[in-house]
């Protein structure tokens, strides 16, 4: 029986399950629940996320192993009374079949969009008008040793719509050399202080943590954040600006390339970054890669397949084998959203080569816990298909070779 982990379905109403978060449901949820059900050895809900889309609601229903009757009786009557109807619950008819939609959630093209949408902040620096003096290169070698700098920044005119652990960039402006040059995340929500200038007026502001702060010479150019996003306004008159969640990660995606260009860490805070990066402790990656690899083959092997670890000399972590069929697996382990993953040239072209038979299990937002070790509870793990035609490849590294 396969077990279904992610799933998308078209809703014709919400409503909030009394005692609980606000949720976006579905009238048919009796019917998702059923199907669950069969298709799922021990189904239990875990976060719904709803966004609006016209007229409908879309939701990612999760399904994990356990059970929430059994580990969460309290909330599961709650659930219960909220399908029945009443004060904060609305129970209309079950749409027909036909209108109920159960499709497996392509993750690795939507998770951004779908569990972590809210766009990144741009505020701006101009040195013309303000020097950030010595503290600008103490923040510098802070971050170069892995500290986080606490600072204080201007939004400009916005005074709402940012919150806590939002990923901030900060966009140097002026005549003498003008491109993003710090990013970290958003500690508080915005408030008003003394203005910047020394004057009389007062200023918004929300309190920052940069986790990267590049010197002048290594900052990512706004020739290259034109050419790369036309569609983006890169010379604001001020801070303050939220790019879309589509924009938000091509930026991540230009960051991560252009600080693995300097080699340097700009993750940020883990969990919080989209892209996948190079973790620099070598003891840390290890643990990472060696805990995703254990959850994959663990998926596998606790439902019949017999599992032999490949990692060593092969394109592939491990091969899966049940029935006569074969199956090549694939392993990847990150402190980020996993919005995207790092791939080598033999693993892609292993993959296009047995596109039907290769796998890849991406764990995200991994943390560690206080002994060192991976937090087994951690992050989200999803198995999708490795099919490289079915996302989209980009080159982060090249190799040179200079000649004699």
């Amino acid at each position: 029986m396969e077990e279904i982990l992610y799933g998308w379905w078209e809703t014709f109403e919400h409503y909030c399950v009394p005692g609980s978060s606000p949720v976006a449901t579905s009238s048919d949820l009796m019917r998702i629940e059923e199907h669950a059900r069969t298709e799922s050895k021990y189904p239990r809900k875990q976060k719904v996320i709803g966004r609006r889309t016209g007229n409908d609601w879309r939701i990612a229903y999760v399904i994990r192993s356990g059970g929430l009757h059994e580990q969460n009786a309290q909330q599961a009557a709650l659930y219960d009374k909220a399908r029945q109807g009443g004060s904060r619950g609305n129970l209309a008819e079950i749409p027909p079949q036909s209108e109920t939609v159960i499709n497996t959630l392509n993750l690795d093209q939507t998770s951004m969009e779908v569990f972590d949408s809210r766009g990144a902040l741009i505020v701006t620096w101009n040195p013309d008008q303000w020097d950030w003096g010595a503290d600008y290169y103490d923040a510098i070698e802070r971050t170069a040793m892995g500290e986080s700098v606490p600072d204080s920044w201007s939004t400009g005119g916005r005074k709402s719509g940012v919150d806590p652990e939002d990923r901030v960039f900060l966009l140097r402006q002026g005549a003498h050399g003008r491109g993003i040059v710090a990013c970290g995340s958003v500690t508080s929500e915005v408030y008003e202080d003394d203005h910047w200038d020394g004057s009389s007026r007062s200023a918004n502001y929300v309190r920052i943590e940069w986790s990267t702060v590049l010197a002048i010479e290594d900052m990512l150019p706004t020739a290259d954040l034109e050419a790369a996003m036309p569609k983006q306004h890169w010379s604001p008159r001020g801070g303050g600006i939220i790019l879309t969640a589509a924009a938000t990660l091509e930026l991540e995606e230009l960051w991560s390339q252009h600080c693995d260009s300097l080699d340097v860490e700009c993750e940020g805070r883990p969990g919080r970054g989209a892209i996948q990066g190079r973790e620099l402790d070598p003891v840390l990656r290890k643990k990472i890669e060696d805990a995703a690899q254990d959850r994959l083959m663990e998926h596998y092997r606790s439902r019949g397949w017999k599992i032999t670890d490949t990692r060593i000399g092969n394109p592939f972590d491990a091969t899966a084998e049940k029935d006569g069929k074969i199956l090549f697996l694939e392993a990847k382990g990150t402190q980020t959203l996993g919005a995207a993953v790092l791939v080598t040239q033999r693993e892609v072209e292993h993959a296009r080569v047995h596109a039907d038979s290769s796998i890849m299990g991406i764990w995200s937002g991994i943390e560690f816990n206080d002994d060192g070790d991976v937090d087994q509870s951690s992050g989200k793990f999803r198995i999708i298909p490795f099919d490289p035609k079915s996302g989209e490849l980009t080159p982060v590294t090249l190799k040179w070779c200079p000649s004699n």
